[in-house]
């Protein structure tokens, strides 16, 4: 009867095999570990450089020339880029839905005998913080939609 060290060690006829210089076989992947994480794609892959510069000069433009630059950009460049239409449309929409409140606000201006004189003033700083919003979603390769928008081109 052989007996074992208390200690747990292996008694004298058993001795491990060390192979030092053998080089070690690859193992399979422990399965129980996730894989890394990855942020999901939503709408394929990212957008060029080229189209993120016409996208957000879609938004830019419209600061300056009103609906005029997104219409331009949309009719040039629609065609050929989903996200450049998106973006055109969306900055074509918002800057017709502006046009509407700086009709409202100089009627409202008017019938109120210049008591609401701020209100065209208030449609212009509205218009110009979204459309700066706009302008750096798209040069950063994302969607962006208005808050508010008649949605009437499609």
């Amino acid at each position: 009867m052989t007996q074992t060290p208390s200690n747990g060690e292996p008694g004298a006829d058993q001795t491990p095999d060390f192979n030092i210089g053998d080089p070690v076989a690859p193992q399979a992947p422990d399965s129980s570990v996730p894989p890394p994480y990855t942020q999901p794609s939503f709408g394929g892959s990212a957008p060029a450089a080229g189209d993120t510069t016409f996208a957000s000069m879609a938004h830019w433009l419209s600061i300056l020339i009103s609906f005029i630059g997104p219409l331009i950009i949309w009719l040039t460049k629609g065609e050929q880029d989903k996200f450049v239409k998106d973006h055109a449309v969306e900055a074509l929409n918002f800057n017709i839905t502006l046009i509407i409140g700086y009709v409202i606000s100089y009627i409202l201006v008017a019938v109120s005998f210049g008591l609401l004189f701020f209100l065209p003033f208030l449609v212009w700083v509205v218009g110009l913080i979204f459309q700066i919003q706009g302008a750096i979603a798209a040069n950063s390769g994302k969607t962006y939609k208005y808050p508010f928008a008649l949605r009437l081109v499609k």
